[in-house]
């Protein structure tokens, strides 16, 4: 793709190409996001990452941290066209940076729109969390 204002960096497709969001970023054959931190309570669902992917599938995996020292549950879930087909629960972390100690293996199908969410399953509190994905990208 050619430059665009004489210089800098090409434009890459997906949006915030280092930074975190809700979006995919797409580099290449290959596709991540990082939500950023979250805080999640009990109340609802909070959207940690959300987006619709085109004409291809994703062959890839999901992780789920706490950003903080907690001993709260925190139940992460995943939603494809608003149908829920994964829901994860994180008993007892105790300390920042711990996580489900698994990467989540995922397909991820054409023209889907995914949502990855985090709630906390142990108190109203907020609580600090993040999720990141990624995978390869195939047409």
């Amino acid at each position: 793709m050619p430059l665009v204002g004489g210089g800098g960096a090409g434009n890459v497709s997906g949006g915030n190409p280092s930074g975190t969001g809700t979006s995919l970023n797409y580099i290449g054959n290959h596709a991540y996001g990082y939500s950023g931190k979250i805080e999640a309570t009990n109340a609802q669902d909070f959207i940690m990452l959300n987006f619709t992917t085109g004409n291809e599938y994703i062959k890839g995996s999901m992780q789920f941290y706490y950003a903080e020292d907690t001993s709260d549950d925190m139940i992460f879930s995943l939603k494809i066209n608003s149908e829920l087909v994964f829901s994860y629960l994180v008993t007892n972390p105790v300390s920042a940076g711990a996580s489900s100690n698994q990467n989540i293996d995922i397909i991820i199908p054409p023209f889907s729109n995914i949502e990855i969410l985090a709630k906390n399953g142990s108190s109203s509190t907020a609580r600090d969390v993040y999720a990141t994905i990624s995978g390869r990208v195939y047409a």
